[in-house]
């Protein structure tokens, strides 16, 4: 049995062969290749491409697909082993877990980090205690430490945009009203860096990624013959790239900056002018427009937002499939 929960528990031909079946099943899409099929579904966060997206894959393919919201729906579940059950949480996962996976044929999770620290992100708690629990194959929805979906959905939209080539990508730290997880950011990186392609990542001062990730990245860099370049100057980072990501992160130490302070940081229509003629537009959605990203991007033709959303159906129908066929 086999689960998706982080981009190692995929080979490099692995990922590269469910890209080409995103890629073929897009063009001509299968028949009834879910049929009986469930997937159960667990949001211990919100969700809106997400859930559709799945549900989308496993609706047009003769499977089901049923959404769980953790503590509006369903019981709060308790993950930590050994602990006295007198709060609000009457459902422990050593429970919840063989339950959904004795009805269920597949199951998502989706828990966000809660911010604590790089060490507790990289434990990924939630989604290893589904993994170890759980009779099924699971697949991430996006955890703690990685969104892994959305990181083949990426490469799967510049794919698309540059078919063999390997293009040069900057991944761009964007401002935000509060800190978010670095999951989205996280799996960029690593997926970048699995494709081949060189990748500067530019933030501020005390926004740095996870040190196990970046040496995971740089593992996996190495191996595909692809160069990871770190820089806290956005303009000189964007020069001449041929993919701009923006994403907003939090800090890694309690000496950065202020978010409120960084809004230089926001990508603009100039960066555009700065990266290569035929340069693409990539952020993961939802977006707050003028805050992370200017309207002069988001509504330009470089702009594949849409394309890079529609695409995390395509990719998790190939994830899916495979998942089941070794199951």
């Amino acid at each position: 049995m086999r689960h998706f929960t982080h981009l190692k528990d995929l080979t490099p031909e692995e990922i590269q062969s469910i890209l080409r079946q995103a890629r073929i099943w897009k063009t001509v899409p299968p028949d009834h290749i879910f049929l009986n099929k469930i997937l159960a579904m667990v949001f211990f966060n919100p969700s809106l491409r997400t859930r559709l997206s799945f549900e989308a894959a496993m609706l047009r393919h003769g499977g089901h697909a049923i959404a769980l919201e953790v503590g509006s729906g369903s019981w709060n579940l308790e993950i930590e082993s050994g602990a006295i059950m007198n709060s609000n949480k009457p459902e422990h996962v050593r429970e919840a877990v063989p339950v959904i996976s004795r009805l269920a044929d597949i199951v998502g999770v989706r828990s966000f980090s809660l911010g604590l620290s790089h060490e507790e992100d990289d434990r990924d708690s939630v989604i290893h205690a589904f993994k170890s629990l759980s009779s099924v194959p699971v697949i991430s929805m996006e955890s703690a430490r990685e969104h892994p979906c959305q990181g083949l959905a990426d490469m799967l939209t510049i794919q698309e945009h540059f078919e063999e080539l390997r293009p040069k990508v900057t991944l761009a730290w964007a401002p935000h009203i509060k800190s978010l997880p670095k999951a989205v950011p996280h799996s960029f990186l690593l997926s970048a860096s699995a494709m081949g392609y060189d990748i500067t990542v530019a933030h501020p001062p005390g926004y740095e990624l996870a040190t196990s990730v970046i040496k995971e990245a740089q593992n996996l860099s190495q191996r595909s013959g692809s160069r990871i370049r770190f820089s806290h100057n956005l303009d000189s980072a964007i020069q001449d790239t041929q993919v701009i990501y923006a994403k907003a992160w939090g800090p890694s130490s309690p000496l950065a900056a202020p978010l409120d302070t960084l809004t230089s940081w926001m990508t603009h229509e100039r960066h555009l002018k700065l990266a290569d003629p035929k340069s693409i537009f990539m952020h993961c959605l939802p977006v707050r427009r003028n805050v992370e990203v200017h309207d002069s991007i988001l509504d330009s033709r470089q702009c594949k937002v849409i394309d890079e959303a529609e695409n995390r159906f395509h990719i998790q129908r190939a994830l899916i499939h495979f998942l089941l066929s070794h199951s």
